[in-house]
C-alpha cells in the first residue's frame, strides 16, 4: 500500500506495565526474533566524530593486539544452534544480525557485507577518505526473555516507557516517537502482589510525526487502557492477560519455549495481545479501529490522513477537516463513500438521518425528513466526515453546472476505470467524463434518458460517484459589484420615463449603500448614471411598485457581491428564492460582473 503519510502511521504497539518495584514490556508487535545471550557490536563512526580531548573517547588499541574482522559478529559458542536456526527460516539472517549491521538500533550500516570486504581488501584507498573509528560494545542478556524491540532493548523500554501517573506520554529516541497514556488499575486482587499497577499502551511512531497525530495515538492509548481498567473492575480482565503473558515470560526464562520469541507465544495465547494486534493492522490498513476489549467495551478511533487515503481521497489532517466542517451551511448535502451500517447500540439519530440521507437533499431537507433538529443533523454529518464515512456536496439539482475535474489525472487503463466498469457496464468512464468539458449542467447531462426512469437512475447514480471520486466538480456563479467601464453609450437606447420620487430616494439609499461596502466607492458618478439608466428601463415595463422591489433587493444584496459569495450561499443569508435573486442580477447586470468557479470547500 502506497504510503502517503508515513508520520501518520504507526510502525508498533507496545503494552508497558509498572508495578510497585519493577517495570515491564508484557507485549509488542510487530516482535523481533531474540538475540544471542551474549554478543559484540561493532560501531564504526567517521574519525572527525570523535572530539579532541574528549575524556569519554575509547583507548586506541594497539596495532599488534588481534582485531576482529568488521564483516562478523562475535557470539558464543552456545549461539551455534540459535543462527543456525534463524538462518534456516528464510535462507538469510535477518537484517538485525547481519553483518554490518547495528543490533542496538536494528539498522543496517552504509554498507551491505560485500562491500565491506571490498573496503577492506582494496588498497587503493582514496587519499580524502576519511579513516574510521571501531567501538566495540559487549551485551549480554541478564534474562532469555529479552530482547531488542524497534531498536532498544525491552528493560530499556521499560524503563523509558513506564510511568505511575495519569498524564499523556511522548518519548523521543533517535528517529522513533513513542506515545501512550498510563493508566492505573483498579480493583487488582490482593492474592497477587506482583501484579502491575499501570498499563500503557504506546504506539511506535516516526520521530517526525505532527503534534496532532501524537495527540490522536494518546487519546486512542487512553481510550484502550480505559477500556481494560473497566474491564478489570468488571471482571478481572487484566489481572487475568498480566498473569498469563507474565507466565509466557517465565517459561521463557526456563528454556521451556526453545527458539520462540516470548511476544510470539504470548501472541498464541492472550486476547489482549490479539487485541492489540487487531488495532494495529487496522491503524495501517484501514486508518479506523472498532476493536471489542474482551468481546465487551467497544473502542472507536480514526486515523483520518489514513483513512480518507483508504476511500480514494487526498489524505488531510483533523484541523483541515474542522476548518472545513467549520464552512457546512444547511444548504449542503453530503455523499456517503460508502455503506454506514450503525451498529445496534448506535444513537437513534444515525440511524434515522441514514434513512432519509439523500443526494438531492439539503441538510435543511435531512432535518425536516427525519424530524431532528438542523444542530443535531450537522453533528451527524462532522461524525462522518471525521470519521472518512462522507463528504460534503450540494443537493443534486438539475440547474447545477458540473465539470470535469482538470486536477486529477485519470490513467487510461488503471484500477478506477475498472471499478467503473464494474458499477456502471453500460457506460465507459472517459466517455462519461467528455460530456463534462466544457461544463455543462445535470439537467443536459440527464435528458438523453427518453424518460426512461432506470436510465435517469443509473446517470444519477455516475455523478454521485464521479462527485465521490472528485473527477468532477461543480461550478457556481459568483458575483462582483463592478463600477462601469464608461459612462454613457452612444447606442444605448434612450428611455424617456419619468422616475417617482420613492424611487429616486431608494435609488439613494442605494448608492450610499456602495460607498459604504464597495472598494470602488470613487466611481460612485458612474454607478449613478448607470443605476438610474438602469431603473428607467425596468420602470418602462414594470410598476412602480416592482422597481422599488427591485431596488430593495439590489440594496440587501450589495455586501456579498464582492466575489466571496454564490448564489447559493446569497440565497441562504438573504432568505430569497433563486429566482428573485437571479431577475434582480439581471435588472442591474451593467453594474454586475459574474465567474463560474468551484466552491473550494466541496471542490477540495
Amino acid at each position: 500500500m502506497e504510503d502517503l503519510s508515513p508520520g501518520a502511521i504507526p510502525s508498533g504497539v507496545i503494552l508497558v506495565t509498572k508495578g510497585a518495584t519493577a517495570e515491564q514490556v508484557l507485549f509488542a508487535f510487530p516482535y523481533t526474533l531474540t538475540i544471542p545471550d551474549s554478543f559484540v557490536l561493532i560501531n564504526e563512526r567517521p574519525a572527525e566524530a570523535e572530539t579532541e580531548g574528549n575524556p569519554t573517547a575509547p583507548p586506541e588499541e594497539d596495532e599488534t593486539e588481534d582485531q576482529h574482522d568488521e564483516d562478523t559478529l562475535e557470539y558464543s559458542d552456545d549461539d551455534d544452534d540459535y543462527l543456525s536456526d534463524v538462518e534456516g527460516q528464510n535462507g538469510e539472517f535477518p537484517p538485525e544480525l547481519r553483518c554490518g549491521g547495528d543490533l542496538e538500533t536494528g539498522s543496517q550500516s552504509e554498507y551491505d557485507c560485500e562491500d565491506e570486504r571490498n573496503l577492506i581488501l582494496d588498497d587503493e584507498t582514496p587519499e580524502e577518505e576519511k579513516p574510521v573509528l571501531t567501538t566495540k560494545i559487549e551485551y549480554k542478556k541478564e534474562r532469555p526473555s529479552e530482547s531488542v524491540q524497534f531498536g532498544i532493548s525491552t528493560p530499556m523500554l521499560a524503563y523509558l516507557l513506564a510511568s505511575s501517573e495519569e498524564h499523556p506520554l511522548e518519548v523521543k529516541v533517535d528517529n522513533i516517537r513513542f506515545a501512550g497514556y498510563p493508566k492505573k488499575i483498579e480493583s487488582l486482587s490482593s492474592d497477587y502482589p506482583t501484579l502491575p499497577q499501570f498499563v500503557s499502551v504506546v504506539f511506535v511512531l516516526p520521530a517526525s510525526a505532527p503534534a496532532h497525530i501524537v495527540e490522536s495515538f494518546q487519546n486512542l492509548s487512553r481510550l484502550v487502557a480505559s477500556a481494560v481498567n473497566f474491564e478489570q473492575t468488571r471482571c478481572h480482565y487484566f489481572q487475568k492477560e498480566a498473569l498469563i503473558m507474565q507466565k509466557v515470560h517465565d517459561e521463557i526464562d526456563s528454556h521451556m519455549h526453545d527458539g520462540k520469541a516470548p511476544f510470539e507465544v504470548i501472541l498464541n495465547t492472550s486476547q489482549l495481545a490479539q487485541t492489540l494486534r487487531e488495532i494495529y493492522d487496522d491503524l495501517r490498513e484501514y486508518g479506523m479501529v472498532n476493536a471489542f476489549i474482551d468481546g465487551f467495551v467497544e473502542v472507536g478511533f480514526c486515523l483520518e490522513t489514513q483513512a480518507l487515503h483508504h476511500a480514494g481521497l487526498p489524505p488531510k489532517s483533523r484541523q483541515d477537516l474542522e476548518a472545513a466542517i467549520r464552512k457546512i451551511r444547511p444548504y449542503h448535502g453530503i455523499i456517503l463513500l460508502e455503506e454506514t451500517i450503525p451498529s445496534p447500540d448506535a444513537n437513534p439519530a444515525l440511524k434515522l438521518f441514514l434513512k432519509h440521507c439523500e443526494p438531492d437533499k439539503s441538510l435543511v431537507g435531512i432535518s425536516l425528513a427525519c424530524g431532528l433538529p438542523l444542530i443535531q443533523v450537522l453533528m451527524v454529518v462532522r461524525h462522518l466526515i471525521l470519521w472518512g464515512r462522507a463528504i460534503v456536496i450540494f443537493p443534486l439539482s438539475g440547474s447545477n453546472i458540473y465539470s470535469s475535474a482538470t486536477d486529477r489525472q485519470l490513467p487510461l487503463n488503471g484500477e478506477l476505470t475498472d471499478q467503473y466498469k464494474e458499477y456502471f457496464p453500460n457506460f465507459h468512464l472517459a466517455d462519461v467524463l467528455t460530456h463534462f468539458a466544457p461544463p455543462t449542467t445535470l439537467s443536459t447531462f440527464l435528458e438523453n434518458t427518453n424518460n426512461d426512469a432506470s436510465k435517469s437512475n443509473e446517470r444519477t447514480n455516475i455523478i454521485c460517484r464521479l462527485l465521490r471520486d472528485q473527477l468532477i466538480m461543480q461550478l457556481h456563479t459568483f458575483v462582483y459589484l463592478m463600477p462601469p467601464f464608461q459612462s454613457g453609450s452612444k447606442d444605448q437606447k434612450r428611455i424617456d420615463v419619468v422616475l417617482q420620487s420613492e424611487v429616486v430616494e431608494r435609488i439613494s439609499a442605494v448608492l450610499k449603500r456602495i460607498q459604504e461596502v464597495s472598494p470602488f466607492g470613487d466611481y460612485i458618478c458612474r454607478f449613478s448614471e448607470k443605476l438610474y439608466s438602469c431603473c428607467k428601463v425596468l420602470a418602462y415595463s414594470s410598476t412602480t411598485y416592482e422597481v422599488l422591489s427591485a431596488l430593495d433587493v439590489f440594496h440587501d444584496l450589495i455586501p456579498y457581491l464582492n466575489g466571496s459569495h454564490h448564489i447559493e450561499d446569497i440565497m441562504f443569508r438573504t432568505n430569497r428564492e433563486r429566482g428573485d435573486i437571479i431577475r434582480v442580477l439581471d435588472a442591474f447586470s451593467p453594474l454586475t460582473s459574474s465567474l463560474c468557479r468551484p466552491d473550494f470547500l466541496c471542490s477540495d
